[in-house]
């Protein structure tokens, strides 16, 4: 099925920015019909994350612990006795090797088939990890540092982090509230890196070091760099953007609190609207490829995209 999308008409307006960045404000046009995402009901419950592994296996996380598919998001099974509660996000470093935070810490080394919750007493939002044994966690503690998989943490930032992103072993970013933090060496030592007012970051993602995004909560605006953090423009969308995700340098989803999914295909400088998928916010959106997403709300509902 094509996913039928319709180019914004906009009137576009600049203005400064902080850290000599400018804003794009881009008035929308009319949304589109639905096109090719498909509405899923799975019955698990509100979300916190979702994950896909491969085109047919994924991983919903949510108060309850963690859900499987192996059906690409058509059915999905409760996993008992992993997380014990409440998991509020999941990450993998590769298909084999993935990660969990909420109410315990947890990894797997074998695609999720096992996986082994350790009583760290965890107040994580995010975590990511670099190799196998050394990663990242943010959250209310601020962020923790681990070179044995997660048995040991070390506090390295002492102020809240709500996201966090490497795209390679040295170079990282993290988002708090009203700040974004930078690391250069593997996440042992982190100054600020920009500040604004646009709330405490839900989502920071960079597919180079140079170019990044990240969303700010109630603000309805897409923040991106393309100079590794020197400067940041802030790109006004329609909606309260909440997660986003970038397949590569031009391609990149947002979804919104109003059950919106907005789709940029020149780096976040423009945005394309698609229609009003749900009633309910969405709270996560992840892209395996450019031919395989997900998205989730956080009533449970799920939309998939497979063109």
């Amino acid at each position: 099925m094509k996913w039928i999308i319709t180019l914004l008409t906009s009137c576009t307006f600049l203005f400064s920015c902080g850290k000599g960045g400018t804003e794009v404000v881009t008035q929308p046009a009319p949304t589109d019909s639905l096109g090719g995402w498909q509405k899923i009901t799975p019955n698990i419950g509100k979300a916190l994350d979702i994950v896909f592994v491969s085109a047919a296996k994924g991983y919903i996380a949510n108060s309850s612990g963690l859900y499987q598919s192996s059906d690409s998001g058509k059915t999905w099974a409760f996993m008992p006795g992993v997380g014990n509660g409440s998991i509020s996000t999941i990450n993998f470093m590769n298909p084999q090797n993935g990660y969990f935070v909420g109410n315990r810490y947890g990894f797997t080394t074998n695609s999720g088939t096992n996986w082994t919750t350790l009583n760290t007493n965890s107040s994580g939002m995010d975590v990511f990890f670099t190799n196998t044994n050394t990663g990242c966690l943010a959250g209310y503690n601020g962020i923790e540092r681990t070179t044995d998989t997660g048995r040991t943490w070390i506090r390295v930032l002492n102020e809240i982090a709500s996201s966090i992103y490497f795209p390679d072993a040295n170079n990282g970013w993290a988002g708090g509230r009203n700040k974004i933090f930078k690391t250069t060496n593997g996440g042992m030592n982190w100054t600020p890196n920009y500040a604004d007012q646009f709330g405490e970051v839900m989502a920071i993602q960079f597919v180079s070091l140079n170019n990044g995004w990240f969303t700010g909560m109630g603000n309805n605006a897409v923040y991106r760099t393309t100079d590794g953090g020197s400067n940041w423009q802030r790109v006004a969308i329609n909606g309260s953007a909440y997660d986003l995700h970038f397949i590569d340098n031009s391609l990149g989803y947002v979804v919104t609190r109003q059950g919106r999914i907005l789709k940029s295909t020149d780096g976040g400088n423009t945005w394309l609207q698609d229609a009003k998928l749900v009633d309910s916010d969405f709270i996560e959106v992840f892209f395996l490829d450019a031919n395989h997403g997900w998205a989730v709300t956080t009533s449970g509902t799920l939309m998939r995209w497979k063109r």
